[in-house]
């Protein structure tokens, strides 16, 4: 009896405990927060439903586990008991095959070329406002400006004349100077909106807040968890007369009192809908339009949501594309415009053989037939995280006794396209280029990709020896030796063997959106013009190696020599401080899944790369005859996966934390909309260099906005 009584209380406690941890996984690590109690005081207890679920304990137990053998192993095997093995063959033999077939036919294939609706310059008088559009630039209801995502403001009263005489009023911030690295969540990036006086705006505490525009007077704030990335919709109800708010907070839509910041409960359940959403939601009628991998059309007053229309195909064979940098909205033809995100897995796409038709795209969709009317691939097959960036902008483009209307897309690319709003048609031609091939097995890159001539870049995207004429001699020599082992050019493929530097990944044009002057028809855009750098690799996940007796001395020597570096797994260690690599100890898994040439090259050159001094010509011999044997192995027992997610790219910096290039790192770039000219680009940004300020042009998230009185605030 006593004995049983011991072990109940043993279980009993070994349970408690199992529940406790499971529960912690179950929780989403952004919701630890020291005023959760606060939370639930402005948002209501329906904000736990968030905060918890199946999706966040996969993904909080899949991060606990990275880096550590014992759970990881242990996961793996409940995985194979319940037979879900998510690594299926990669790099078959069928599929190089089908690489093989579908490059030799590439070079007979006609290079393709769209006609744009015009190809003169037209001359532009300055342009008059309609009724229809004053809308839009007198109200900063939505953030960028509207439903038209234009930053513009057509008011005078701040001008080219007076704006010297401008002086700070007030400031504001919601965390203590003293506490701010405690209570820091987030960087900014919410344009905020204005209504009725005030200001709305998320902190870098994560509360949404209103400030009284001529004193800086606090009137409201909500406690969150996680608020709008890219949006904020404000409203007054044409029949209550109400100020309507309407944030998503991390997979669900609130919707507020503006004026008093009180939830509204007759919203949803209880004034919240389960719609998972990045960007400024917007009104159309009656209705809430929401974007995400599909469009929502909600009940703008019930929080009923009436139906959905997919931004993808049916049988869409990649992960991503979601709309996350926000849309446009025509009102008159009932038109969504939506900038989609790029296809996953992000840099090598084996398993997504194709275009990936409607990623990194813009598309346009009729709310009123509820379907895609037409959809514009900006690039295709994208290996580079060359997603559209910046909600698109709508435009009527006035050129002589012509109205085109138009929407713009901007791309990291560096390509300003300008489509018909009706049926997609670009407004320029659309040149295209032969890409080149991908020399990673299985890969089967697209034959082509867009080399735009007119509207002018603003961007590129190909790094060249070029870039770094400007720097030191030594910065040179130094990055030269870096670019012997690395790759680029104009939409080179990321490859295994070398490192990929280009353009664009971060930029050229990025979240924060574009400006523009509809009286003058001038496109302003921030701009980042920074290297980088991108790699993918091979990774084990095998439980744990089991190596016959015949190579037992070579991979004792592997574990003797090289595990301490490399791992047990050979999986290498990278280490990174946001996109900067801090530190990265490469992969040798699947080296010969590369070629064998490049694994003779890698294991020839072995003593070049480390400092060792045991080692002879024997000793790389054995190594080979392992680490092949070793990579079939994991191959045939399906235990291989390929990483190309965000740890297989990073900045390319020289020693001293500056960029590997020529500045300036960051601009503003502005185009003549009528005959696609790009008038300048102004490096905005400074850097000490020599104990003084310079003006060299940095990296810049910061949004802009402009207005009638000929002033850009950025």
């Amino acid at each position: 009896m006593y004995l049983s009584l011991k072990y109940i209380k043993y279980f009993s406690f070994i349970l408690f405990f199992l529940f406790i941890f499971l529960f912690y996984l179950s929780i989403d690590q952004r919701c630890k927060v020291r005023n959760f109690i606060l939370v639930m005081q402005d948002l209501g207890i329906n904000i736990v439903n968030s905060c918890y679920g199946r999706s966040i304990f996969e993904k909080n137990l899949k991060n606990i586990s990275q880096g550590n053998d014992f759970i990881f192993n242990n996961l793996r095997k409940i995985k194979r008991l319940l037979k879900k093995n998510e690594n299926p063959e990669i790099i078959s033999k069928t599929q190089i095959e089908l690489q093989q077939k579908k490059f030799k036919n590439y070079d007979e294939l006609p290079v393709p070329f769209i006609k744009g609706l015009i190809n003169d310059d037209y001359y532009i008088q300055k342009k008059t406002i309609s009724e229809d559009e004053k809308y839009e630039y007198d109200k900063w209801l939505r953030s960028h400006g509207g439903n038209w995502n234009t930053h513009y403001d057509n008011g005078s009263q701040i001008n080219k004349d007076n704006i010297e005489g401008l002086k700070l009023l007030w400031k504001y911030s919601s965390i203590d100077k003293n506490k701010i690295e405690r209570y820091w969540k987030q960087n900014i990036e919410v344009n905020p909106v204005f209504i009725n006086g005030k200001l709305i705006f998320i902190t870098a505490d994560w509360k949404i807040v209103a400030i009284e525009i001529e004193t800086g007077k606090k009137i409201w704030e909500i406690n969150t968890i996680a608020p709008s990335r890219r949006g904020l919709l404000v409203e007054v109800d044409k029949i209550t007369k109400t100020e309507n708010l309407y944030v998503p907070i991390l997979n669900k839509i609130f919707k507020f009192n503006a004026k008093s910041g009180k939830i509204i409960k007759n919203f949803g359940n209880s004034g919240s809908i389960n719609i998972f959403s990045l960007t400024s939601p917007a009104i159309y009628g009656d209705f809430l339009i929401s974007v995400n991998s599909s469009v929502s059309i909600i009940s703008k007053n019930s929080g009923e949501i009436i139906s959905s229309i997919s931004l993808h195909p049916t049988k869409k064979n990649f992960k991503g594309g979601i709309a996350w940098t926000g849309f446009a909205l025509d009102k008159k033809k009932g038109i969504i415009y939506a900038g989609t995100g790029n296809p996953r897995p992000a840099t090598v796409g084996i398993s997504r053989e194709g275009n990936n038709e409607n990623s990194s795209s813009l598309v346009a969709v009729d709310l009123n037939q509820k379907k895609i009317l037409w959809n514009f691939q900006a690039v295709s097959h994208d290996i580079w995280d060359y997603d559209v960036v910046g909600p698109p902008i709508i435009h009527n483009l006035k050129l002589e006794n012509k109205i085109f209307e138009i929407v713009i897309l901007l791309s990291k690319t560096g390509n300003p396209i300008l489509l018909e709003r009706n049926t997609g048609k670009p407004i320029f031609d659309i040149n295209y280029s032969r890409a080149p091939k991908s020399n990673v097995p299985g890969e089967i890159t697209a034959p082509f990709q867009i080399d735009l001539i007119k509207p002018e870049k603003y961007s590129k995207i190909e790094y060249s020896k070029n870039e770094i004429n400007l720097l030191s001699k030594n910065k040179q020599k130094e990055i030269l030796n870096n670019l012997d082992n690395s790759i680029y050019g104009w939409f080179e493929p990321p490859s295994f063997n070398k490192d990929l530097i280009i353009f664009g990944l971060h930029g050229g044009a990025s979240w924060m959106g574009a400006g523009l002057d509809p009286l003058n028809q001038h496109l302003y855009i921030p701009v980042n013009h920074m290297p980088w750098k991108i790699r993918p690799y091979f990774a084990s996940t095998e439980i744990s190696p089991n190596i016959p007796k015949e190579l037992k001395s070579e991979y004792n020597f592997y574990i003797q020599n090289c595990s301490s570096c490399h791992g047990k797994k050979r999986n290498g260690k990278i280490i990174k401080n946001g996109e900067k690599l801090i530190s990265k100890i490469p992969s040798l898994v699947g080296l010969n899944f590369q070629s064998n040439k490049y694994l003779n090259k890698k294991l020839t050159n072995f003593n070049s790369y480390h400092q060792l001094n045991n080692l002879d010509k024997q000793n790389i011999l054995n190594l080979e005859k392992l680490f092949n044997y070793w990579d079939k192995k994991i191959k045939d027992e399906n235990e291989i996966r390929i990483v190309s997610d965000s740890s297989t790219w990073s900045y390319f910096l020289t020693n001293d934390g500056l960029p590997a290039s020529n500045p300036p790192w960051g601009y503003l770039a502005k185009i003549n909309l009528s005959n696609g000219k790009l008038m300048y680009k102004k490096p905005l940004g400074y850097l000490e260099v020599d104990g003084k300020e310079k003006l060299v042009g940095t990296p810049n998230y910061g949004g802009l906005a402009l207005n009638e009185g000929g002033i850009i605030f950025f």
